[in-house]
């Protein structure tokens, strides 16, 4: 079986994860209070990024995925779809999330197997050194609008399952609102510092400098 044949199966096998984990989400917490949690809109991200992706594959005669605007989408997916898994398995380990208790399966899907799955898309199949040096600010648009849209939704009145924050880390009572900003600016850093290093490690595989 040829290599392309090979990625289109396993883009499909992608966007079946990603719908059981969304149909098993919002059964379990509801599509109103669902949606406002950044881990179930980075996934939705990656439901919409891999219809799109598969209806070009499909009706496309030019199968080749090295433009700028393939580079940017598929790293902005990916770069906030790991960072749903790195942010929720530190939450996790501090105790800081109770939400998903007696929910397992609902978590393994949106918070691993389709990080994981998107992951390995990237190292498996995609060609390797397109990636230039700014694509991580633009991949952290999706952070910065969630804090934007996290903020506005807190400050209406909008309410979570585990009470007035959707994570620890916008907590103001806890850590009051130069606390908050403190945590934001630190995981904005973390996330481009991560991404650049991701792409100096994609242009080194991919011979480029």
């Amino acid at each position: 079986m040829k290599k392309d044949s090979v990625s289109l199966i396993y883009k499909f096998l992608i966007l079946i994860v990603t719908s059981i984990g969304l149909f098993l989400n919002f059964r379990f917490i509801g599509f109103r209070i669902g949606f406002v949690y950044f881990t179930l809109q980075s996934n939705i991200l990656c439901f919409i990024f891999y219809i799109a992706l598969l209806t070009y594959l499909l009706i496309s005669k030019k199968k080749e995925l090295n433009s700028d605007v393939y580079c940017i989408f598929r790293g902005l997916i990916s770069a906030n779809i790991i960072l749903t898994m790195i942010i929720y398995t530190v939450l996790e380990l501090t105790n800081n999330v109770s939400a998903y208790d007696g929910h397992f399966i609902e978590c393994l899907f949106v918070h691993y197997l389709t990080p994981i799955a998107v992951l390995f898309d990237y190292i498996l199949f995609d060609k390797k050194g397109n990636m230039k040096a700014y694509y991580p600010f633009i991949w952290s648009v999706v952070i910065i609008l969630y804090g934007i849209f996290n903020f506005v939704y807190t400050a209406s009145g909008g309410k979570f399952v585990e009470g007035n924050y959707a994570y620890a880390f916008y907590d103001v009572e806890r850590f009051g609102v130069g606390g908050v900003a403190l945590n934001c600016i630190l995981i904005y850093i973390c996330f481009i510092a991560f991404n650049s290093f991701v792409v100096f490690l994609d242009r080194k595989v991919g011979g480029k400098k």
